[in-house]
């Protein structure tokens, strides 16, 4: 019988903090080629969040997705009631 509990999915310290931000502030301002673009991209790739427009050659925009304020709700990060 196959156990029908999601998976956990692992994210670092750094992702958690990062999720935490762009579930809880409107507009996320990300400075390319930082330690915290580096971050931002791991999101992006597991589909947490998308890179917005806006910003210069030198930022960029980052916003949650549906999947990620899914994932933000169940680790207690934010209310599963929380508004986008």
């Amino acid at each position: 019988m196959a156990d029908s509990a999601p998976k956990t999915i692992q994210l670092s310290a750094p992702m958690i903090e990062l999720l935490t931000d762009i579930a809880t502030k409107p507009h996320m301002f990300i400075t390319r080629y930082s330690s915290w673009s580096r971050t931002a991209r791991a999101l992006i790739s597991r589909g947490f969040a998308v890179e917005a427009g806006g910003g210069d050659f030198r930022q960029y925009e980052l916003r949650i997705t549906a999947k990620g304020r899914a994932e933000a709700a169940r680790r207690g990060l934010i209310s599963p009631n929380a508004q986008p």
